[in-house]
């Protein structure tokens, strides 16, 4: 492999000419930079971009943690986030954190030794003193990291009327609430929390079956449904999150429970594999590709130093009128 070194032997030039012609760091002569650009091209020679940015104290490179990339809507977050990242010269460093919680800290020593120019982060900040310290830049999707990172979220408040409202307009008596517990300060807890007062004035009683947040594979939502099948008999609607709602449709049929005549479903994010059920899922769909999108040109923006940088931004969110209501 080339070197760096047989670059300035071939151009005739010294090492430190070479190095500044490379890394556009000072004068090199016209003369002096087409004899290094026809070294390179002969030897193939392919600088050390690691070494490069490093030099210049950046690394090029972006984690994202998320809770499991299994998860249909961490997996299109990821994509869309990496493609942003890519088209701005950034390469991306995923860190799923469901099954090994100290990989959180490795990605922290990475940002702490300047191996990551930023975090985006779609989980729960963590104690660790040294949250407190870091000047790299963070942007939260979803979750309140404090005053000091950026957070980016859906439009919970338009997602929990538009629940609200289909689910009583749905003319349900009953309803099971599969719920995470933990999370009153994160932005989407609005969402559940207009819901549920908007049930409970209308008189329609709510069950509450709680969740790990943080297992989001499909093993664990069948088992979780599996277990309280005998809820699903005795109410007539299920509000939860998408794949909970696609594992009740499933529990549903294999029960002999006609789903919507018998029990209505309804689910929050919309991600793609709702509309491959049948009947599809009525959902309140979040903006993935929009939220990824601003995370990244968010991130961007603070490494470059921009001052006017909105610690809140939100998204909208749409409808999918399925068969399950």
């Amino acid at each position: 492999m080339a070197s760096i070194k047989k670059v300035a032997e071939l151009a005739g030039v010294g090492y430190g000419t070479v190095s500044r012609y490379i890394n556009q760091s000072g004068y090199v002569s016209k003369e002096s930079g087409e004899k290094i650009q026809a070294a390179i091209k002969e030897l193939n020679y392919k600088p050390n971009e690691l070494a490069r940015n490093l030099l210049r104290n950046q690394s090029k490179i972006i984690g994202v943690m998320v809770p499991n990339i299994e998860h249909p809507f961490f997996a299109k977050f990821l994509q869309y986030a990496e493609m942003e990242l890519y088209h701005s010269g950034y390469k991306v460093i995923v860190c799923s954190t469901t099954e090994i919680r100290k990989k959180r800290n490795d990605f922290l020593d990475l940002l702490d030794n300047h191996l990551l120019d930023g975090i985006i982060t779609g989980i729960d900040r963590w104690d660790d003193p040294r949250l407190d310290h870091i000047t790299k830049p963070i942007v939260s999707l979803d979750r309140n990291w404090g005053n000091s990172v950026p957070i980016v979220h859906s439009d919970h408040i338009k997602s929990g009327n538009l629940l609200a409202e289909n689910v009583i307009r749905s003319g349900c008596r009953s309803v099971v609430h599969f719920a995470t517990s933990g999370h009153n300060s994160d932005p989407f807890a609005i969402r559940d929390l207009i819901l549920l007062d908007a049930l409970q004035r209308a008189g329609i009683p709510v069950w509450h079956i709680e969740i790990s947040w943080d297992v989001l594979d499909f093993e664990y939502c069948n088992k979780i449904v599996e277990e309280h099948i005998m809820d699903l008999k005795k109410c007539d609607c299920i509000y939860a999150s998408d794949l909970i709602a696609l594992s009740c449709l499933s529990a549903a049929h294999k029960n002999g429970i006609k789903v919507p005549e018998d029990l209505k479903l309804i689910s929050t994010d919309g991600v793609n594999i709702t509309r491959l059920s049948y009947p599809v899922i009525t959902c309140v769909r979040q903006d993935i590709e929009k939220l990824a999108s601003t995370c990244a040109s968010t991130i961007l923006s603070m490494i470059q130093h921009k001052t006017d940088i909105p610690h809140e931004q939100i998204v909208d969110v749409g409808f999918q009128s399925g068969g399950t209501i």
